[in-house]
């Protein structure tokens, strides 16, 4: 089970909602990519006969794996929103500790110290701001 916890003014179907097409846009654009870096890959590999390192290869490669990455992320929540294992439900605590900046919630939330609240916060305003949220 993953819970999403809001902030008390979001509307839970609106945000899992906007959740479920966030990833299910993820999940369109990370396969195209890798069919892209797949279909590129034959060239990067004859770039191979240049003389220096091959960075066409390298970074191929590396976009390669980055969108299979993702793309399993992407997949899973799907997958997870699809079976009804994702619950969001408000947080006065979330709430009152955005209250106090970024910080706060850093403190308030250590177990979340890899989120970037910043990054976020600014997704929130701007999903707010276009209606989606």
């Amino acid at each position: 089970m993953v819970c999403a916890f809001l902030y008390d003014s979001m509307d839970e179907s609106r945000v899992s909602e906007y959740l479920r097409d966030a990833a299910s846009e993820g999940e369109e654009h990370h396969k195209l990519w890798l069919v892209v870096n797949c279909l590129v890959l034959p060239f990067s590999l004859l770039a191979g006969v240049l003389p220096g390192p091959n960075v066409f290869l390298w970074l191929n490669a590396y976009r390669l794996y980055s969108h299979w990455a993702a793309l399993r992320g992407h997949t899973a929540l799907v997958r997870l929103m699809n079976e009804g294992r994702v619950d969001c439900e408000p947080s006065a605590q979330l709430a009152a500790e955005a209250a106090g900046g970024e910080q706060a919630l850093r403190d308030a939330f250590p177990e979340l110290n890899c989120f970037d609240f910043a990054v976020a916060a600014a997704q929130a305003r701007r999903a707010q701001k276009t209606g989606r949220l």
